[in-house]
């Protein structure tokens, strides 16, 4: 009985082989000029969609869940206290606070001038989605080997607490 399923099973596992979906081969790496022509045509998208503001700079913000019209605001001098999430315009994610389930603290005049504009426009208890241009963002450098000069980044922000500078 086994001899006679021999034949049988051989071509079963032919079968499988010759329908196992063949992998495509990897795209190439975009040049600079087409990664910065992909991060401009995302930033004119994006403007685009409703409940996205952009300012006068080119940040783009737009709120996620309720103001709080009592919370603090912080001011470029003062230390804030966020969680957040990351993200190229692609989606991929490159730092979360979320991830490391630990909030982080820092003065909102040291950090990326996207930053500095977009969480100053903040209250405490408020969260707010920004697309940060690459100039606003790290410019023409690279960052961590992992952020590609002129970069416009996709952050999820939620200012939980404002701890002012005396």
């Amino acid at each position: 009985m086994i001899r006679a399923l021999a034949p049988f099973a051989a071509a079963l596992t032919l079968a499988a082989c010759a329908t196992a979906p063949v992998p495509a081969a990897p795209l190439p790496a975009p040049t600079q000029a087409e990664w910065e022509a992909n991060q401009a045509e995302w930033l004119a998208f994006n403007a685009k969609q409703p409940g996205w503001n952009v300012t006068e700079s080119g940040l783009q913000w737009r709120r996620v869940g309720r103001a709080n019209p009592s919370g603090d605001q912080p001011r470029p001098e003062d230390t804030v206290k966020v969680h957040y999430r990351g993200v190229f315009t692609g989606g991929q994610e490159f730092d979360s606070s979320y991830a490391r389930n630990e909030p982080t603290e820092f003065p909102l005049n040291r950090v990326i001038k996207g930053w500095t504009e977009g969480v100053g426009m903040m209250r405490e208890g408020e969260t707010f989605e920004f697309l940060i241009p690459g100039s606003l963002a790290y410019g023409d450098r690279w960052v961590g080997g992992e952020i590609p000069p002129n970069s416009a980044l996709r952050f999820t922000v939620e200012l939980l607490e404002v701890k002012r500078a005396d």
